[in-house]
């Protein structure tokens, strides 16, 4: 009779735990969860982000290529130890402002391929103080307020290339002082602020290639002490001014092609600098084209001398340093610039200065008369074929 007792009294336990609803699985059920601490969902369909159970130890998830619109301040809270998250190739218009909340851990983070026309709070990103890398890319971005990635202090790469993009606030990267890649590439941006790029001053690589870059401030680049690589090629660039990139001393990769250059006195600056850093083996083959004026069309900037650089066709002056002074007698045979530029030609006809083997001397405030042709004497040309005139 004490069998049949044991078995009765274990029998309300059994209908009990029958009677409890099921735990909810930590691996949602259409996604892959058999590579430990890996939650992969990609390419299932998916229209919401799954509900999960509570996977502390999660750090990757991969939601990539599904039909998700919004992602809201409760999709990803229960994951405190994320390290990766993949929301590329989705149709996200919109992000909670506490979409990342609870995500301090996060390192990467993909949202390239979406929808969103717009990127208004900082409050977004405040979250991720860990993260390294944010892509961006290929959504319809159309401007970009000041102050939106100010809580970003580790982030090193930003890419925001392929979208819309027509404005930056002057302020747009501020607190990116870690970020070594920029890439925006691909958009419509006409011109950059003055003091865009100031914050960067860790940046290596940017990429404003296929832009509708018109024109560029001097001062652009001079925070970018550490620049390695920069493309500017296939914008709208006409000319440049010789001193930009004087202050990235560290510039080796430096693309210009695709671009209507005008080749007039506007570029001898520019033309010199990169003599100059060839010369010095600090400087990849950098190709500059010339579109304009019609009879240097097709020819290379490199290959011309600063005579056939003449006023621009527009009738504008040449810029200040189109024009070089001589080099002082202290400097001759050394750079006279503090980027190793090669001494300038003779100042034009118009100077009140003389040339003496390469050396000026000052003009007499009140030159005296010359006398008349007959009283000079008759003498012989010395020849000029031995001296070493400044280029």
């Amino acid at each position: 009779m004490l069998l049949p007792r044991v078995l009765w009294g274990s029998v309300p336990l059994i209908v009990l735990l029958l009677l409890l609803p099921a735990a909810e699985p930590i691996c949602p059920e259409p996604c892959d969860c058999q590579q430990h601490q890996h939650l992969l969902c990609t390419n299932r369909g998916l229209r919401s982000v799954p509900k999960t159970a509570e996977p502390q130890d999660i750090l990757t998830y991969s939601l990539g290529g599904n039909f998700i619109a919004n992602i809201s301040a409760f999709d990803f809270h229960r994951l405190p130890n994320l390290l990766y998250l993949h929301l590329e190739s989705n149709r996200i218009r919109w992000l909670s402002r506490g979409a990342f909340t609870g995500l301090a851990k996060l390192r990467f983070l993909d949202l390239s391929g979406n929808q969103q026309s717009s990127l208004r709070h900082p409050d977004i990103f405040g979250p991720l103080r860990s993260l390294h890398t944010l892509l961006l890319a290929s959504n319809s971005l159309r401007q970009l307020t000041g102050g939106l990635f100010q809580h970003l202090p580790g982030l090193a790469k930003l890419s925001l290339s392929g979208n819309r993009l027509s404005h930056l606030a002057p302020d747009a990267f501020r607190g990116l002082g870690s970020l070594k890649e920029l890439r925006l590439e691909g958009n419509l941006l006409s011109h950059l602020p003055a003091t865009l790029l100031e914050p960067l001053d860790s940046l290596e690589a940017l990429d404003l290639s296929r832009n509708a870059l018109t024109a560029l401030h001097p001062a652009a680049f001079g925070r970018l002490g550490r620049l390695r690589e920069l493309s500017l090629r296939d914008n709208a660039l006409a000319t440049l001014p010789g001193e930009l990139f004087a202050s990235s001393l560290a510039l080796y990769r430096l693309e210009l092609e695709g671009n209507a250059w005008s080749c007039d006195c506007r570029l001898r600056g520019l033309k010199r600098w990169l003599a100059a850093w060839h010369s010095q083996g600090r400087l990849l083959t950098v190709f500059v084209q010339c579109h304009l004026p019609p009879a240097l069309a097709g020819k290379y900037l490199d290959y011309l001398q600063d005579a056939q650089l003449s006023l621009p066709q527009d009738g504008g002056p040449c810029p200040d340093g189109a024009f070089p002074s001589p080099p002082s007698p202290e400097g001759l045979g050394s750079n006279n610039s503090a980027v190793g530029l090669p001494p300038g030609p003779p100042p034009p006809a118009a100077s009140t200065a003389r040339l003496t083997l390469g050396v000026p001397i000052a003009a007499s405030p009140t030159p005296a008369p010359l006398p008349s042709a007959a009283a000079w004497p008759r003498r012989e040309t010395p020849s000029l074929s031995g001296l070493a005139l400044p280029s």
